[in-house]
């Protein structure tokens, strides 16, 4: 490969439309990326991603061309600089199948959100308070943020190098999860964001449709997008990306079902969401959904008495785990209810049980008690 050799990536900044840009190899010399992966130097030029201030977010996967071969995708911003990316050899992507027990759930490597890579997150659904979306920032810290609101999801038929694709953690009522882009697809067969997400290694996440909203533009520019519909299953997550299979229903999803009454509004909410069982994740990823259909419920954040159940299914066993409590809280009685799911879940998690079902039933009132 010759030094500064031109190439081209494709990516959407706004659906349906395909936006061609062109990278300019800056070596043959090979840089360390996540988990030792080597990657290739580039720069990107040309109007459209000059317009918006560099490479966005949400580009994790987009397919880089030298004529007609396909050499890798970009997969990291490096340096602090929008233009200058690295990008992974397909090589390495194509590897993802020889990886060993692709249909096994493993103990993940990272928590979420910690990635330090170019993607954005994805929230939808029913997800529209602000404490929700606090206790998401402040968990994920800089990833970027994007919150479409109650959109359906949307469908494709169909997904091609350069289109937006979806991981999602949550779905159902509420919808949470990571937007980067289709690098290759073979058959049913599909190489994504080349880097990891989680690094999780054997895993089973939904794959999802994605539809671009559009690309906020700035210093760090990043798309803002939804999930869409489930296509198919990630079946590993490592330094070189992800691979998952079209066609087929991730296995061992977590059933969530949140039922919230206001006794003072006279108002009752409802939500069910599937959500991945990622150990070091899933009592955050349960709390956040409570916290979200609290907050809705009661319309408010503050002083109240709640009385509350948890029930949990963990397989293998033949009875539930039941906790009640009722408590009074000067300060944010919404908090204490949705943060109680974190000691309840850690202990069997912690030795390697697996979670099937989670139900929350909570009562409500601004007074210090409940009748």
């Amino acid at each position: 490969m010759k030094n500064s050799l031109r190439a081209v990536a494709y990516t959407v900044l706004q659906s349906p439309c395909m936006t061609r840009f062109p990278l300019v190899l800056q070596s043959k010399d090979k840089t360390r990326g996540i988990g030792q992966a080597d990657l290739l130097l580039g720069r990107a030029a040309g109007q459209a991603v000059k317009k918006i201030g560099g490479v966005p977010a949400g580009a994790s996967g987009s397919p880089v061309f030298v004529g007609r071969r396909l050499v890798g995708a970009v997969s990291h911003l490096l340096g602090g600089d929008s233009f200058l990316v690295g990008i992974t050899p397909i090589g390495a992507m194509l590897n993802l199948t020889q990886e060993p027990d692709p249909t096994a759930l493993a103990t993940p490597e990272k928590p979420l959100g910690r990635t330090g890579a170019s993607l954005v997150l994805a929230v939808g659904g029913n997800f529209k308070s602000r404490e929700s979306e606090v206790a998401l920032r402040t968990h994920l810290g800089g990833i970027p943020f994007s919150c479409s609101g109650n959109l359906p999801p949307r469908r494709n038929k169909s997904l091609a190098p350069g289109d937006p694709v979806g991981v999602a953690m949550m779905i159902g009522d509420l919808r949470l999860g990571f937007i980067g882009t289709v690098t290759y697809v073979k058959n049913r067969a599909v190489y994504a964001f080349g880097h990891p997400l989680l690094h999780s290694g054997p895993c089973q996440y939904p794959l999802t449709a994605a539809t671009i909203l559009t690309t906020a533009r700035g210093n760090f520019p990043n798309k803002i997008g939804d999930l869409g519909e489930v296509m198919g299953t990630v079946l590993q997550d490592r330094a070189a990306g992800v691979f998952g299979l079209l066609g087929q229903m991730p296995l061992g999803l977590v059933e969530g079902s949140l039922s919230v009454k206001d006794e003072d509004r006279k108002v009752e909410t409802v939500h069910r969401v599937q959500v991945v069982h990622h150990p070091a994740e899933l009592p955050f990823l349960i709390y956040v959904a409570a916290l979200e259909t609290i907050t809705q419920t009661m319309n408010r954040v503050g002083e109240g008495t709640a009385k509350w159940e948890w029930r949990v299914h963990i397989r293998g066993e033949t009875d539930e785990t039941v906790i009640m409590d009722e408590q009074y809280s000067p300060f944010n009685i919404g908090a204490v209810v949705a943060d109680s799911v974190f000691s309840l879940l850690m202990e069997p998690l912690s030795i390697g049980r697996q979670v099937t079902k989670v139900a929350l039933t909570a009562r409500f009132t601004m007074s210090d008690e409940l009748n």
